[in-house]
């Protein structure tokens, strides 16, 4: 139901026969005018007849309306020729004859205009339309040419209508041609731009679907072409297929929608397509050791007849036996073990050499089917060192002169009754007899040869004391008369005389001439030792 009154006659527009014209509404008085004015869908009704010919003034000259004439037509007046009320619109007219002029527009209220033109006042704008005087063809018109701005800049009521892509999907320049971004004002508000993909670079994946947004499935792998197994499964013509997102395989291999299952074996074919060959066999073509006295590799595995296993044949040499060459021959891990003297570095002395010293080693011979003694020092020789040089478990034990007896500091202590204390000459030792002359000594002097110094030069035998042969005790006065007689051989000293040294040549008395007490005897030298 329409309860609207567009006329202000209080008649609803659903009611009225003429919303337009105010003095036409149910209930109005009906005039002889050759309309319904009462609305009871009957014209005229109660009028006199008139006089045909007759003409009469008709409407009324208010605001747009002007006044007409009716002319009377068999008794009945005709239709006014007056100008009747219109629609009241907003153009500064009493478009509906009613006295007021624009009523029902509210002219000169307050107002917002749309968008960024602001406040204003109501006003007629264009042909009959009435608008906020700020808004487009107000007479403060704010409004502005539409950017891409998220705002309202033409003041139409709609924002960034001429960019109708903004916030729509969009693909920005990467590898793919899905759309994860999103379309965007650009910067100056003159354009768009691509932004924001929340993913990009999207790659073509194998998993029936199109994953980089280019209309095509899994066409970076050929998926659907031919292809040939691997190993024994290349007798059977397959199709390529994913096999997870990054992976395509051959339908016939192992995994493959057309794969048979096949057990590996011994022969050089990939049976089982897995893509290895007799993976099963780790061991094939290998170095191996047959059954011989070595463990020696010199075979290698080979698979079985029946392909199945492996056996170790085509050994190259059988049975090779340890030899002393410093390499392990027969492949045990231990080198030269069959000879012990030299795999356990037992030490030697050469049996031709001077000393007992065992400074060599057995190394094994030239032609390498035994030891010998190596590196032996022949020249090991005893010395004054207080050591055993040449390993005979004596010490010091040097005979330089040949006597017999023994020089070095060491065996003065431990054997005094040997020390040699000039060995350098073979007449001074222990034991020597006694000597006219001095002798002289090329020893070498220092402490190993001489624990208190260089010896004497007239103690012969060594023993730290100068001895002479004949006693100094064994001195006679001389021949006096009467008795002329003398108790014992001596020299002849008085009481007061020394008596001779080493090497000094003294008349020796041996008897008395009877009452002359004349002297007999003859020159004789003192010997020391």
């Amino acid at each position: 139901m329409d309860n609207t009154d567009k006329d202000a006659d209080s008649s609803p527009h659903d009611e009225d026969c003429d919303d337009i014209d105010r003095t036409i509404h149910p209930g109005a008085y009906e005039f002889c005018d050759g309309l319904d004015n009462n609305c009871d869908g009957a014209i005229d009704e109660g009028c006199p007849p008139c006089d045909a010919g007759d003409v009469r003034y008709c409407g009324d000259d208010v605001g747009t309306c002007l006044t007409g004439t009716q002319i009377c037509v068999g008794g009945t007046w005709q239709a006014c020729s007056a100008t009747r009320p219109t629609v009241e619109v907003c153009d500064g007219q009493d478009n509906d004859c009613d006295g007021l002029t624009d009523e029902g527009y509210q002219l000169g209220s307050a107002c917002e205009a749309p968008g960024e033109c602001g406040p204003g006042v109501l006003e007629c704008i264009g042909e009959r339309q009435v608008g906020c005087s700020t808004g487009p063809g107000g007479s403060q018109d704010n409004s502005a040419a539409e950017l891409c701005t998220g705002l309202d800049d033409d003041c139409d009521g709609e924002t960034d209508e001429d960019y109708a892509e903004v916030g729509t999907a969009c693909d920005s320049d990467d590898a793919d041609l899905c759309a994860n971004g999103i379309w965007a004002c650009n910067p100056d508000g003159h354009g768009l731009e691509c932004g924001a993909e929340v993913i990009t670079d999207l790659v073509e994946l194998c998993n029936d679907m199109d994953d980089d947004c280019d209309g095509l499935f899994d066409e970076d792998f050929g998926v659907g072409e031919e292809c040939v197994g691997l190993g024994g499964c290349g007798d059977g013509v397959g199709r390529v297929e994913c096999a997870g997102e990054h992976n395509v395989r051959c339908s016939t291999n192992p995994g493959g929608s057309d794969f048979l299952p096949r057990e590996e074996a011994c022969d050089r074919v990939d049976n089982d397509c897995d893509g290895e060959t007799d993976e099963d066999f780790a061991l094939l073509d290998m170095p191996c050791d047959g059954e011989d006295t070595d463990l020696c590799e010199n075979g290698a595995w080979t698979c079985t007849l029946d392909l199945t296993d492996l056996e170790c044949v085509n050994e190259t040499e059988e049975d090779i036996p340890e030899r002393c060459n410093n390499r392990d021959d027969d492949c045990d891990g231990e080198i030269d073990e069959d000879f012990p003297l030299k795999y356990n570095n037992v030490v030697c002395d050469l049996p031709d050499d001077a000393d007992n010293c065992f400074n060599g080693v057995y190394a094994c011979r030239a032609d390498g089917l035994a030891v010998e003694c190596f590196g032996d020092d022949p020249s090991a020789a005893e010395s004054c060192n207080n050591s055993d040089d040449d390993c005979d478990t004596i010490i010091d034990e040097v005979d330089a002169d040949g006597d017999g007896d023994l020089a070095c500091a060491y065996n003065h202590e431990h054997r005094p009754d040997m020390w040699d204390c000039c060995d350098s000459n073979p007449d001074v030792h222990p034991g020597a007899d006694y000597h006219i002359t001095a002798f002289s000594c090329n020893d070498p002097i220092n402490g190993w040869y001489y624990p208190d110094g260089p010896p004497h030069p007239r103690d012969w035998n060594c023993n730290g004391v100068v001895e002479k042969e004949i006693p100094d005790t064994r001195k006679i006065r001389l021949c006096i008369w009467p008795t002329c007689t003398i108790s014992t051989h001596g020299w002849a000293r008085a009481a007061w005389d020394s008596m001779p040294y080493c090497g000094d040549t003294e008349f020796w008395v041996t008897s008395c001439e009877p009452f002359t007490c004349i002297q007999r005897g003859y020159n004789r030298t003192q010997r020391c030792k």
